[in-house]
């Protein structure tokens, strides 16, 4: 009998104790900021022979090589100011051919891009 009474002390105890844990690992939690999604957005200009399909191309290239560098640079400059850790999870990059007229500057390609980042906010 006395072992029984024992075992509802300890169950009862255990019992009480539960809502305070689970009270306490949301209190924790609520502490910490949720994860967000950052966008960015970048636009250049690469210019350049833009009228046949072989040079456009080129430039093209030169375009996506450089807005995927600066997007891979970003998640240190988001660590460095906002952020205890940072993800890349969806980069896009868009291209339109820019045929000026005479005396108005460089024909060449407009590019702009995106990259969404998930971050840890500090």
């Amino acid at each position: 009998m006395k072992s029984a009474t024992l075992s509802m002390i300890a169950i009862a105890a255990g019992l009480t104790l539960l809502p305070s844990i689970q009270a306490s690992s949301a209190s924790q939690m609520s502490s910490h900021p949720r994860p967000v999604t950052v966008s960015v957005t970048y636009g250049i200009f690469v210019p350049g022979d833009s009228a046949n399909a072989e040079s456009s191309a080129k430039l093209q290239e030169k375009g996506r090589r450089i807005i995927y560098s600066m997007a891979s640079k970003e998640c240190q400059i988001i660590r460095e100011t906002i952020a205890e850790t940072c993800t890349m999870t969806r980069i896009s990059v868009r291209t339109n051919n820019y045929h000026r007229r005479p005396n108005q500057g460089p024909d060449g390609v407009r590019m702009n891009g995106s990259a969404n980042y998930k971050i840890q906010p500090k």
